[in-house]
């Protein structure tokens, strides 16, 4: 009886806030790259930063530019394994061997924005220290991060688009990024946040009902 109420409740547990969480109305945060990947069924480019960029304040890629601001001295490179082990972001290369770097003294903030509108986001992150690097622009959310090692964030508007997206660490850190996904992407299906609580709450309930049952109660 524990066995199978215990089951009930962790199921009910993941699909109400596992793999996936909601920030706001259609915006669905993923920590998880499998589970962003499956919700994706195409029309998404991949960015390594393997052909390297000339390090500074603004940085131009194909289909969008980032953009370091409020910090002492802005600068954004692309930083090879040597590079990045000299800046404690040693697990930042996650897709070849370069990884995009900028230093947050505390008050700097990466802007990713998009040539066209996009619906689907999502990078690795990675920080020299622990801590929480803030994702805001026209997305708030927000990921826990270990020191080196690398975290992927990633999120899906399921009902509009979005062209800006920033990154900052909550303190001085250095930030590594690497294998970013963006596009107006072609979905699966994804549950929808409110959806998907609803169907914990009953997983919930139906394992609360069981265990009432077992025992012998009456409501």
């Amino acid at each position: 009886m524990l066995r199978r109420f215990g089951f009930a409740a962790l199921f009910a547990a993941f699909v109400g806030a596992g793999f996936c969480n909601q920030s706001e109305a259609g915006f669905i945060i993923f920590t998880d790259r499998a589970a962003f990947d499956a919700a994706i069924a195409g029309g998404i480019t991949t960015d390594s930063f393997e052909d390297g960029f000339v390090t500074g304040d603004s940085v131009n890629r194909v289909g969008f530019s980032m953009s370091e601001t409020g910090g002492l001295t802005n600068s954004i490179m692309a930083s090879d394994a040597a590079m990045l082990g000299f800046l404690g972001l040693g697990g930042a290369n996650t897709e070849g061997n370069l990884a995009g770097t900028f230093a947050d003294d505390g008050n700097s903030v990466l802007s990713f924005n998009f040539d066209s509108p996009i619906n689907a986001f999502g990078v690795d992150l990675t920080s020299n220290v622990g801590g929480t690097i803030a994702i805001g622009g026209e997305v708030a959310s927000s990921v826990a991060v270990g020191a080196g090692n690398s975290q992927f964030f990633g999120v899906i508007n399921t009902t509009g688009t979005f062209d800006e997206l920033t990154v900052a660490f909550n303190g001085e850190a250095n930030i590594g990024f690497d294998d970013l996904d963006f596009g107006n992407a072609d979905l699966n299906s994804v549950p929808e946040p409110g959806t998907m609580a609803l169907f914990a709450f009953g997983a919930l309930m139906m394992a609360g009902g069981y265990v009432y049952r077992q025992k012998g109660f009456s409501l």
